[in-house]
């Protein structure tokens, strides 16, 4: 079974895990870089009725999070908790 986050045809593949290899940022601060992704809708909801998950990673300190949603319209509240909770943990974002 094909996953709704990778690219179908081999050539969206072969840009796809290139992107991901060349790397030629590294932020210097907590913030600088965040790393988003979304995934859903899923075939089968989970045991709390989300379709969706959404996660957030800094890429310097490597605070990760991960959100389950019902919506894609929860986003920005998602985004809004894990900046909060990212300065909480002492990362200044």
């Amino acid at each position: 079974m094909a996953s709704k986050c990778m690219p179908k045809s081999s050539s969206a593949l072969v840009v796809f895990w290139g992107s991901i290899i060349s790397r030629k940022y590294r932020p210097r601060a907590p913030g600088k870089l965040i790393h988003v992704d979304l995934c859903g809708p899923m075939h089968v909801t989970s045991l709390g009725g989300s379709k969706y998950f959404l996660v957030f990673k800094d890429d310097f300190s490597r605070y990760r999070r991960v959100f389950f949603l019902k919506r894609k319209d929860d986003v920005a509240q998602c985004l809004e908790t894990f900046l909060n909770e990212s300065r909480t943990a002492g990362n200044t974002v």
